[in-house]
């Protein structure tokens, strides 16, 4: 399966793997902060997912479009309640409800899912749930 904003294995490569080990807090706090900020698009979502997708890249630079693209995948799944939530505070992103399906972010664990089949690999941002 092919993420809509970006490509299957995108998060592979060593440069990316050493941006996602080093971005704090993490990239799927960044994403949801993100989210957050381009919520007003979430009636487009190419609009959506491209906004993302730059912010992502500003707030991890020398991570790859198509990496960012995977975490702008994240983002529109998760919708805006989730990402509001999730990328409100630094401490909230890796609580169960950022983490697992809950009454805050229903069905985020299906969007988990289309974030590890975009980047290749399973999520390592919360080490509670690689």
């Amino acid at each position: 399966m092919t993420g809509v904003g970006g490509t299957d294995g995108a998060c592979v490569n060593d440069r990316d793997l050493e941006v996602i080990r080093v971005t704090v807090p993490n990239l799927r706090w960044q994403a949801a902060s993100c989210g957050t900020l381009c919520q007003n698009l979430m009636t487009n979502e190419a609009l959506f997912l491209g906004c993302v997708k730059a912010c992502v890249e500003d707030q991890a630079p020398g991570l790859s479009s198509e990496c960012a693209g995977c975490y702008g995948d994240l983002a529109w799944c998760a919708g805006t309640a989730c990402n509001s939530w999730c990328g409100d505070q630094i401490v909230n992103v890796c609580t169960p409800d950022c983490t697992a399906d809950s009454a805050r972010c229903p069905g985020y664990s299906a969007c988990l899912t289309v974030l590890n089949q975009c980047a290749g690999r399973d999520s390592l941002d919360c080490l509670d749930d690689t």
